[in-house]
């Protein structure tokens, strides 16, 4: 028994110093640290950081090993920077730090207080009547950077007031009824209130085209857009719709003040068209004036119109018709296809028309292609020049012209010569008139007769003509033109003259 108790005995004392060796920091090599932090607080009025308080906390550790220190900021502050024991190093770290155990520590905590920022929240309603917006109430909270803030929206003071969007520092954010958020900074809040909106909507009532919807406030005006609707044959004289329950009438770009109260209100407005014109009339005037005035059938802005054709005569040939008398192009001939509405809008823009009550009258005017005109006077040859062959048909052609009204001038291939026979005009002897005949034609093929007559003049006879026409006075043949001729006074003939002296010689 004795044996067993020393047994036990020896065991007791060995567990007893493994116990003091595990718990002696002296024995087993661990130090006790003590680590004294010093808090400093910014003082925002003066601008620099006072000592608040310190607090001493006791770590203990084996020799050299690290440790954890947390560092926690004051309430309603945060850690700006800290440094440790005597030196000037800052740390901006974690809150959690690690040292190594050897001796006490000293840390030096420089805290600001956390900022509160504004958080403004600015209710606008539009002013429809002034056309601008309007400043109803603001409401602020500072709330601390970092935390979250909710905010519910009030509601609009009026029933015809309504929520239209949110404006988060200048950015759209939607159309809700509260927020929530973040602070991180100042923040501006719009809250736009809008009053009843109401709509206008156009419709052509038979006619053709699109308008675009219009919209109002309530309290404001509606200035109607001009319409932009067509229906041939009808002429626009004003909108018919109801609003608040009554009929209405409104002229094109009239202005009203929009009065109900209920949002998405709607007035539909229907075109009103009257007849540009009961009844038309065409008045067929004939420029030659070989013709009575004739006047048309009446007409509805649909009808085709028949144009009548006026019969060639010995003036020229009938083209068509014009509804200008200055114009000389026909637009319209018994070919044509077109409605009297179309003939109406060519009046209406040029001014033709000439109005009866509510009917119409439209003149259009003959339109011909004149019968060209012959210009010629008698030739006078001398006898000589007859026998030496001297004429010939160029020659007699440089004493004719022809003139259209349309074409001007006509060319030398227009122009035919008929019964010259050069045979017969060197047989020919002073005193004899040999007659041809000439024919012009314009551009149509109207053609233009005349005589020409060539007188054989004897070469004893000084006078090749009587005054204005062409004569000689000597052998050499000088031209002896008076200075009134027309082969002298107009520029056309003068030319002519020229070629004529030149084939002479």
């Amino acid at each position: 028994m004795k044996r067993l108790y020393w047994g036990v005995g020896l065991i007791l004392v060995m567990l007893i110093c493994l116990w003091q060796w595990k718990t002696e920091p002296q024995a087993a090599g661990r130090l006790s640290s003590g680590v004294t932090i010093y808090y400093y607080k910014l003082d925002e009025v003066r601008g620099h950081y006072q000592i608040d308080r310190s607090e001493t906390i006791h770590y203990e550790a084996r020799l050299y090993a690290p440790f954890s220190v947390h560092l926690e900021p004051t309430q309603g502050y945060i850690i700006e920077y800290f440094t440790m024991n005597a030196g000037t190093h800052r740390y901006f770290m974690t809150q959690d730090i690690i040292l190594t155990m050897q001796h006490s520590e000293v840390i030096r905590i420089y805290e600001r207080p956390i900022p509160s920022y504004a958080q403004t929240t600015t209710y606008e309603y539009y002013d429809a009547a002034r056309k601008r917006w309007q400043n109803y109430s603001t409401h602020t909270d500072y709330i601390r950077e970092g935390e979250r803030y909710s905010y519910t929206f009030e509601k609009p003071p009026y029933s015809y007031w309504h929520v239209g969007d949110v404006q988060k520092n200048g950015s759209y954010s939607g159309n809700f009824s509260n927020i929530s958020y973040t602070v991180t900074g100042a923040t501006n809040i719009k809250v736009r209130w809008y009053p009843s909106v109401t709509y206008v909507y156009f419709h052509p009532e038979g006619g053709t085209g699109t308008m675009q919807s219009q919209s109002g406030y309530y309290g404001g005006n509606i200035t109607l857009n001009a319409n932009r609707f067509v229906k041939p044959g009808f002429r626009f004289v004003g909108w018919k719709g109801k609003m608040s329950g009554s009929e209405k009438t409104f002229f094109n770009g009239e202005t009203f003040r929009v009065q109900s109260r209920v949002n998405g209100e709607r007035i539909d407005l229907y075109a009103q068209w009257e007849p540009i014109f009961e009844k038309m009339f065409l008045k067929y005037m004939d420029t030659m004036k070989l013709e009575n005035d004739a006047v048309s059938d009446s007409l509805q802005w649909e009808n085709q119109c028949m144009f009548p054709v006026l019969d060639a005569n010995e003036k020229g040939t009938f083209l068509g018709w014009s509804p200008s008398v200055k114009d000389g192009k026909p637009l319209y001939t018994e070919k044509s296809i077109v409605k009297a509405g179309e003939l109406y809008e060519w009046g209406e823009k040029n001014k033709t028309l000439f109005w009866e009550g509510k009917n119409v009258m439209m003149p259009l005017y003959s339109v011909w292609d004149r019968i060209p005109k012959l210009v010629m006077s008698t030739v006078y040859v001398p006898e000589t020049w007859a026998k030496e062959g001297k004429i010939s048909l160029e020659f007699i052609k440089q004493f004719i012209k022809s003139v259209d009204e349309e074409d001007g001038i006509l060319p030398e291939k227009n122009i035919r010569v008929e019964g010259f026979d050069p045979e017969r005009i060197k047989e020919a002897h002073g005193g004899e008139e040999i007659r041809l005949v000439v024919k012009a034609y314009d551009k149509l093929k109207n053609c233009v007769e005349g005589e020409l007559k060539v007188c054989i003049v004897a070469t004893n006879e000084k006078s090749l003509g009587r005054r204005g026409r062409v004569r000689f006075i000597d052998a050499s043949h000088i031209d002896t033109l008076s200075e009134n001729s027309v082969w002298r006074v107009d520029d056309k003939f003068a030319s002519l003259l020229q070629n004529v002296l030149d084939l002479r010689k």
